[in-house]
């Protein structure tokens, strides 16, 4: 029959010394490797890359699109310093761009759905393209809307373009 002996307590006492040594060393080194490459993504930085309104493209005329008033620039710029003091999600450079039809004649409500998707692209930097008037004489203008920026994003060089197109029906809220 196998005996153990009992360990003494000196060598328990070191055994655990090292192991929770060795635990705060791997802790210190996850903790380091977690937060040491960490950086604000592209969308919370100070300031923008371009001027933000520049991120609204209407197509037909621009008489669909909210007023882009200073309140609204204000809105978004407080927005963006608030959130650069919170944890952000890891960065990414992914380019995305949402999509809309607003034709026919001006609705306040639409307008104000349509201005929460204006403030979302001012805060994150993330194209807005608008339809203001029908492309087609049909109920297809939301493919061929669709289509004709999928072909003016593939003549751009491959780094710009858009790397994801989101269709949102202009009844939307984006309560971000």
């Amino acid at each position: 029959m196998l005996q153990l002996k009992r360990i003494p307590w000196s060598t328990a006492a070191v055994a655990l010394k090292a192991v929770i040594a060795l635990f705060s060393i791997l802790l210190c080194y996850q903790a380091y490797t977690f937060y040491g490459e960490w950086s604000w993504p592209k969308s919370f930085s100070y300031g923008t890359r371009q001027d933000p309104v520049s991120l609204v493209h209407p197509h037909g005329g621009s008489q669909c699109l909210p007023s882009l008033n200073s309140s609204l620039l204000l809105e978004a710029k407080t927005i963006r310093n608030a959130c650069r003091h919170m944890p952000p999600y890891p960065s990414s450079d992914v380019r995305i761009g949402r999509v809309t039809a607003h034709f026919g004649s001006v609705q306040e409500h639409y307008q104000k759905a349509l201005a929460t998707h204006t403030l979302h692209s001012m805060i994150h930097g993330n194209d807005l393209e608008v339809m203001c008037t029908p492309v087609v004489d049909s109920l297809w203008n939301k493919p061929a809307f669709i289509l004709s920026l999928l072909l003016k994003e593939m003549v751009k060089p491959a780094q710009e373009r858009l790397e994801w197109l989101f269709w949102v029906d202009r009844d939307t809220l984006i309560l971000d």
